[in-house]
């Protein structure tokens, strides 16, 4: 039967009155009465009518988009889930939460952070992707003093350490807000907009950073109508504290992002690592904990006599005891039991532990596995094998790394300096960009490897004449990690006599050079 839509403003009072009950005014509270305002708007009689269920089913319902869709549509192919009906209600039946995880709560996950094991690795991936830092770098000579000028204030707003506390709230809560504290202003203009132009920041300044953490934190307006709108379900203001503040005030942070659906689930941010990691952790956990109780039951002394006649002939248990606890007492090395060699024996049982190491070390290698660490770093243990060095491991390691640096950290970054930029200079410089620095440091053998090997290319380009010498001083200028260019910044290539053109000699020097053994990549 086809529900029929009610509309308040098409029924009359008699029709009402006809289906429903006649109620008092002084017996109506004031929202109550609000509310039955929109169904009496047609009523000029002194009292309130009360509508139905459907009636008020259809005013104060949840919208379309929440789970109501209207009654007149219907999915496309509705019935086709008879089919496997059986078949998910068996999966369901068999996995249980495991096809349904949920999210943990705020308060469940500030109490792992007292996780020794989860703390160290959320605490070591924070660290990692900020503790060698960032550079700004530009190709504009005239670039170079605002440079300057914005790694001050970056080291004014102590921005490092802040993200630093970011990522590991990232790790705990799932994601975090850093806001950005203007001076001059108060509560109530938290609310309003900072619009990323000469005319919305100019001529303010940022008194400091301050850590929003996720449970002080619940989202404000957000559209859920339209997946075409740059706001579809992306806060426009956050309520801190019940305090709204918009959203470019603030810089986001979060990993693990979610599918659109389960974004509200976990207030708008990611999945926590900690979250994440807590099912091998706890089964490692187990498996730390049986191993350590099959210490105290390694070995089993059993002592074999007549029990028959020792109670027989007017012992009691207390004897007995007596004498168990003695011999457990005085069991070492230097100890001596007497038995008798007719009635009496000690056997002692020992548990076999092979296999345990590696079980145990399977459940280590899974929780590095889930902290996407190497286990020799995380675990600090050698690596395993013949020739074994671990740094394939560290190379790929640091690529993830230098991956999450890219998702977490870049957009936020950039915005704060194009905010410096505005505050400072009324515009954005599209010439200044950020780069993370390497992860990675080579050694003194490998980089001496390196710069003989480029310094072999360059003359080689020299002697067939693909590049001038002065082309190669310009570039040595600039290039990482060279020892030549703080003094060649002002080094005048007139003032230089033409080298010669013949390098024959040096280039056979140069390849009779055996480098260094063991010369590694640190």
């Amino acid at each position: 039967m086809k529900k029929k839509q009610f509309k308040p403003l098409n029924i009359r009072s008699t029709e009402l009155l006809n289906r429903s009950r006649v109620i008092s005014p002084t017996s109506v509270n004031e929202t109550h009465r609000k509310a039955l305002n929109v169904i009496n708007s047609g009523n000029n009689n002194n009292t309130f009518i009360e509508p139905r269920l459907e009636d008020v089913q259809t005013m104060f319902g949840i919208p379309e988009t929440m789970g109501a869709p209207d009654a007149k549509a219907q999915a496309a192919n509705d019935e086709a889930i008879s089919a496997c009906h059986s078949l998910i209600l068996h999966t369901m039946r068999v996995l249980g939460d495991n096809v349904y995880p949920q999210f943990l709560g705020y308060g469940y996950l500030t109490a792992l952070t007292q996780n020794p094991l989860i703390r160290t690795g959320v605490e070591m991936i924070a660290s990692e992707m900020t503790e060698k830092g960032w550079k700004l770098t530009t190709e504009k000579e005239e670039s170079r003093e605002k440079i300057k000028f914005l790694e001050s204030e970056l080291n004014r707003l102590n921005v490092k350490d802040m993200f630093y506390k970011a990522i590991c709230n990232n790790g705990y809560m799932g994601g975090c807000l850093v806001g950005m504290d203007y001076e001059g202003e108060k509560a109530e203009d938290l609310v309003n907009a900072v619009p990323l132009t000469a005319d919305g920041l100019l001529g303010k300044k940022i008194k400091g950073l301050r850590l929003l953490e996720a449970f002080n934190i619940s989202p404000g307006e957000y559209n859920s109508t339209n997946p075409m709108s740059q706001n579809y379900y992306n806060p426009q203001t956050w309520f801190v504290m019940g305090v709204p503040i918009h959203r470019s005030r603030v810089l986001y942070f979060s990993q693990n992002e979610l599918p659109t659906l389960l974004k509200p689930a976990y207030n708008f941010f990611g999945i926590p690592l900690a979250q994440t990691v807590l099912d091998v952790v706890s089964h490692f956990t187990e498996c730390r904990e049986a191993e350590a109780r099959l210490l105290t039951k390694f070995s089993l002394t059993i002592f074999k006599t007549n029990l028959n006649a020792q109670i027989l002939s007017g012992a009691d248990w207390a004897s007995i005891d007596r004498r168990l606890n003695h011999f457990a007492k005085n069991r070492n090395n230097d100890g001596v039991l007497l038995i008798d060699k007719e009635e009496e024996e000690v056997d002692v049982k020992i548990t076999a532990l092979s296999g345990v190491r590696e079980i145990v070390s399977q459940a280590m290698e899974f929780v590095a596995a889930m902290f996407q660490e190497p286990a020799t770093k995380l675990w600090g243990i050698a690596p395993q094998g013949m020739n074994a060095t671990g740094e394939s491991d560290l190379e790929n390691h640091y690529k993830h790394i230098s991956s999450q640096q890219e998702r977490q950290l870049r957009k936020p970054l950039e915005r704060l300096v194009k905010i410096l930029q505005l505050i400072e200079y009324g515009e954005i410089d599209e010439s200044i960009s950020v780069e993370f620095n390497p992860l990675s440091e080579k050694s003194e053998e490998a980089m001496a490897t390196l710069r003989r090997t480029q310094a072999e290319t360059d003359n080689l380009y020299i002697a067939m004449g693909a590049l001038a010498p002065e082309e190669v001083r310009e570039e040595l200028k600039t290039r990482d990690n060279s020892p030549y260019n703080h003094f060649m910044a002002n080094f005048d290539v007139e003032d230089t006599e033409e080298p010669s053109a013949d390098y024959s000699e040096m280039i056979e020097l140069l390849k009779n050079v055996t480098p260094p053994e063991n010369s590694s990549q640190g």
